[in-house]
């Protein structure tokens, strides 16, 4: 008996795993049911002619209008009412189309291996964690799509703000859009946005083999319709959470910019070394203003003063910039001694300069670095050639 249980366990069509259904109870005698009878229904079909919205009766080929039923939604998960309205009925249907989904699923895990070999993937535990938690805001990131599958945010570095989700549940974010994105409550949206893309399907059904863009080929770019749609999904999550959560409940404004503060200060050297030099000013400015700059962007602020102009305050800002990053006493203090000497020899204060390039000598040999140690040699010999010290 046990075995004859077990085989039909495992002969259960994938229509019928994780089915979502959702009661209502009626407003108005319909299709043989009466007035406050409980109805169970598996999805939604609408009228393309009329736009009335039907709902589907559980195990039966009948459909009652939804103006005559109050659904039950209370205590319901958000996500399942979503899908309930939007593809349970599809599912239902067709199933979970597992071989068209694994081979979405091949397709996605090969880009994103592409992505890292190439160096696309930003690389921050910290933000990841954090985007990782706000995801489970969201949504639990277990989520089933015929089989296990789990919401995950990665990181896509970028210059333009962008975000993509895919079927399997991988959820791209590029660091321009966190950079660029003014609080955690928008934040939060915009993920909502992305979770409702991967929650309903959008994926599967917009997959563009014939593309020659990889995010169309794995279905990560929709139509505008889709986009609006799930937008709104997105403000009534975001409404659904902060009553849930008797108000807001994010982040302060300082502990958001702590939070990305390594992708600013990534995000502003990008811009460094694309010559966009204020730009890079203004990005690093956040950090410094808040007052939790780090060495690298003290060292970034020197060096872009030191491209944009020559003044004795400029220099000295930029001399301070870097004895402040100094005093982290970190890796980067060679590459900091270096642009202080340099600053030091623009303002003629050679002596000093001459201090600090032999720092910068003996930092070199106790890493054994025989062309950094050649550099200070070389530095050190010009200021004593403007010290009038002649190297023997």
């Amino acid at each position: 008996m046990y075995k004859i249980i077990l085989s039909l366990i495992m002969v259960i069509p994938q229509t019928l795993i994780s089915q979502v259904y959702v009661e209502g109870v009626l407003k108005v005698k319909s299709k043989g049911y009466h007035v406050d009878d409980t109805v169970t229904f598996y999805g939604t079909r609408e009228d393309k002619t009329n736009k009335k919205l039907y709902y589907l009766v559980k195990n039966s080929n009948k459909e009652i209008s939804a103006e005559n039923v109050n659904l039950i939604t209370q205590n319901r998960d958000f996500w399942d009412i979503q899908q309930f309205y939007y593809i349970s009925a599809k599912i239902a249907r067709d199933g979970w189309e597992l071989k068209k989904r694994e081979s979405l699923e091949q397709k996605t895990l090969n880009f994103l291996a592409r992505l890292e070999t190439e160096n696309k993937i930003y690389k921050d535990e910290y933000t990841e964690d954090y985007l990782q938690k706000l995801i489970q805001k969201i949504h639990n990131p277990k989520i089933w799509k015929g089989r296990d599958q789990y919401l995950v945010v990665k990181i896509l570095n970028s210059e333009k703000p962008v975000i993509y989700a895919f079927d399997n549940g991988t959820i791209l974010i590029s660091t321009q859009f966190i950079v660029n994105t003014s609080s955690e409550q928008e934040l939060m949206r915009v993920l909502a946005e992305a979770v409702a893309h991967v929650m309903l399907d959008s994926n599967i059904r917009y997959a563009d083999n014939d593309s020659e863009s990889d995010y169309r080929q794995l279905g990560a770019i929709y139509p505008e319709s889709v986009k609006k749609r799930n937008r709104i999904i997105a403000e009534r999550f975001m409404n659904h959470y902060e009553k849930k959560n008797n108000g807001s409940k994010y982040s302060s404004d300082n502990d958001f910019l702590i939070y990305r503060a390594g992708i600013i200060s990534y995000t502003a050297w990008q811009e460094y070394h694309n010559q966009h030099y204020t730009k890079a000013l203004d990005y690093v400015k956040i950090l410094y203003s808040a007052q939790i700059a780090n060495s690298s962007d003290y060292l970034l602020l020197a060096k872009i003063y030191m491209k944009m102009v020559d003044t004795p305050e400029a220099n000295q800002a930029a001399i301070s910039h870097l004895k402040k990053a100094a005093s982290f006493n970190d890796q980067l203090l060679p590459k900091i001694y270096a642009e202080l000497g340099v600053v030091l020899m623009r303002e003629g204060r050679y002596e000093e300069a001459k201090e600090i390039f032999t720092k910068c000598y003996d930092l070199a040999e106790k890493d054994n670095d025989e062309e950094k140690m050649r550099w200070a040699l070389k530095m050190i010999n010009n200021c004593n050639r403007y010290l009038g010290d002649i190297n023997i």
